[in-house]
């Protein structure tokens, strides 16, 4: 089934605040009067990742998923948010 929304995550009790104000901004500014239906709540248990797939982007660069799917959205990341980027020794 299509549908026109994309379900989005919020971890951290800081967050959850800011996020359901967010939620209510962008419900007041949809012409539409469609609203957001994410349902925000606080982050439950956290599990690390398995040793394989972390850093799964940096150890796997060549494979043909991180160039045609990671690398465009790390780029644009890279891009649109320079300013509160903070690396981590990974270079370009």
């Amino acid at each position: 089934m299509a549908t026109d929304h994309a379900e989005i995550a919020v971890f951290g009790g800081g967050c959850l605040t800011d996020a359901k104000a967010f939620i209510k901004t962008l419900n007041a500014s949809d012409p539409g009067g469609r609203p957001v239906v994410t349902e925000v709540k606080p982050l439950g248990a956290f599990y690390e990742a398995e040793a394989y797939y972390r850093d799964y982007f940096k150890n796997n660069r060549r494979e043909p998923y991180c160039q045609v799917i990671i690398e465009p959205k790390v780029r644009r990341l890279e891009k649109d948010f320079a300013e509160l980027l903070i690396t981590h020794g990974m270079s370009s």
